[in-house]
Order: C-alpha cells, then sequence, then structure tokens
C-alpha cells in the first residue's frame, strides 16, 4: 500500500488573507483533525507574538508534525527551538540561498563560508531535534 502524505504550507508561506491569532490555532487543529502530515509554519523573528503564536499552534497539534524555518543564526535556532519543542512531532527545517548572488547579498559569505556555515545550522539543529528538513 502506497503512503500519501500531505503538507499544509498555508501558514508557512505568509498568506494573502490575514488570519488571526485565534484563527491561526483553529485552522491548525483543523489541518491535524484532517490527517495533514505536516503542517509549515512562518519562522520566529525578533517579535515575541512569533514565538507565542509558533508555541500555541505546537500545544494544539496532537498528530502533525509542525515544521519551522529556522535563519542562519544560532540565536534563531534557540528561540525556534524553544517555542517548537511542546509539538507533538517538531521539524526544523534549514533554509538557505542556493546562489553565490543570493549568499553574499543577503548572507556576505563567498560559497566555501556559506557551506560552512549551512553544516554548523544543520549540526546545530539536530542535537536539538530528530526531524531537521
Amino acid at each position: 500500500m502506497k503512503c500519501i502524505r500531505i503538507s499544509d504550507m498555508t501558514m508557512g508561506q505568509g498568506t494573502r488573507v490575514a488570519l488571526s491569532f485565534r484563527e491561526k490555532i483553529e485552522l491548525a487543529k483543523l489541518l491535524d483533525t484532517l490527517g495533514v502530515s505536516v503542517i509549515e509554519l512562518e519562522g520566529v523573528g525578533e517579535s515575541r507574538t512569533d514565538a507565542l503564536r509558533v508555541k500555541s499552534v505546537a500545544a494544539a497539534v496532537k498528530n502533525s508534525a509542525v515544521a519551522v524555518p529556522v535563519q542562519l543564526s544560532r540565536e534563531n535556532i534557540d528561540a525556534v527551538w524553544n517555542a517548537l519543542q511542546l509539538a507533538a512531532r517538531p521539524r526544523l527545517q534549514v533554509r538557505c540561498p542556493v546562489s553565490s548572488v543570493q549568499m553574499e547579498y543577503l548572507h556576505h559569505k563567498k560559497p566555501d563560508a556559506m557551506k560552512a556555515l549551512i553544516g554548523e545550522t544543520v549540526a546545530k539543529c539536530c542535537k536539538l531535534c530528530a526531524d531537521v528538513e
């Protein structure tokens, strides 16, 4: 028998429709009830509201994996993990630029330095969470 996995990116891509805090929690619960495999959320930025949103969704979801992207910094990895660790199935997503132009423009690093930074980020995420994407 084949297994079909569904990943919902509604709240992870910055929806065009503004949802209230409560609506985001209700949407996550509904997706979890429907059997969605992975619920992707927006990352944790500077605001405490971001961390509270992730923490609330993580606590509300019982079966689906909750995936949150991390930035390439130790502080952000710790902030995301602190918000996500209440999830039944937490997942850290490492997103990084793939073109040398993006590497230099966004992170001010050459490809070799970027490769090392990505390796460090993945290693730190793996120490915190068993599911790293």
